[in-house]
């Protein structure tokens, strides 16, 4: 059979998820090591013409659950195979003023109307210190499939850039 017809499905329920957060605190991580280890079992004749280019180890499509403030975001992440996490996002190369200011505010405030009724999609590579996941967001209201996202849409980091919210940040 080849790769592009084999079909994988997954359910997972809630004492499942439960059961995988007990044992592994990267759920994305164990589910992506059973596909390896199945994929692994298919002969080499049967690989995939084209392989998708993915730009970060981890891309998902989310919804916004709270903007915490500027530069924090509440999601729901979408892993696929219906499993969804809700995590905490920390933009990426940006830092905007504290909440309990003026420009803090402002720059909370310019992020809720942004993303007010569009489709995100969010490229990840690891958690910092706090246990945020540091994040591309890239959000567009008309398109919810992820390469118009991408393409057609707006990347948070630079529109708070551009509007005077935020500075450039390095870790």
């Amino acid at each position: 059979m080849a790769l592009y017809e084999k079909v994988f499905q997954l359910k997972l329920t809630q004492e499942l998820l439960d059961a995988l957060h007990s044992r592994t605190p990267n759920v994305s991580d164990y589910i992506r090591s059973l596909v390896k280890a199945d994929l692994a079992k298919i002969p080499d004749g049967d690989a995939p013409i084209r392989s998708e280019t993915v730009k970060a180890p981890y891309a998902f499509y989310a919804q916004l659950r709270k903007v915490v403030d500027g530069d924090t975001l509440s999601l729901t992440i979408d892993l696929g195979f219906s499993v969804k996490v809700d995590i905490t996002a920390r933009l990426e190369g940006v830092n905007t003023p504290e909440l309990n200011t003026k420009k803090g505010k402002e720059a909370k405030a310019f992020v809720e109307n942004e993303l007010a009724g569009a489709h995100l999609f969010i490229e990840t590579k690891k958690q910092e210190r706090y246990g945020r996941y540091l994040a591309k967001v890239f959000y567009q209201g008309k398109y919810d499939n992820y390469e118009h996202i991408v393409t057609y849409g707006k990347n948070l980091s630079e529109e708070l850039l551009k509007q005077g919210f935020a500075e450039k940040y390095t870790a």
